[in-house]
């Protein structure tokens, strides 16, 4: 696999989802979009060229399983 990957991560809480991007961001192979919430996601979606989603499950609002239905 050469290139860079781009995954969105779709995490409601604020420190997880900055420690799992700089995680992820480390080494340079994945480029992270983050979304809060699962409208923000659907969102980010439409305008990127995504290869991976990383799903929260328990949000407020639209949870994960909607999202992803959604997505």
């Amino acid at each position: 696999m050469t290139g860079t990957r781009t995954i969105l991560l779709v995490e409601d809480n604020d420190d997880i989802r900055i420690i799992t991007t700089i995680a992820l961001e480390h080494g340079g192979r994945f480029a992270v979009v983050p979304a809060a919430s699962g409208e923000e996601a659907l969102r980010l979606a439409e305008s990127k060229a995504i290869d991976l989603v990383l799903l929260d499950v328990m949000m407020p609002g639209m949870d994960g399983t909607e999202t992803y239905a959604a997505l």
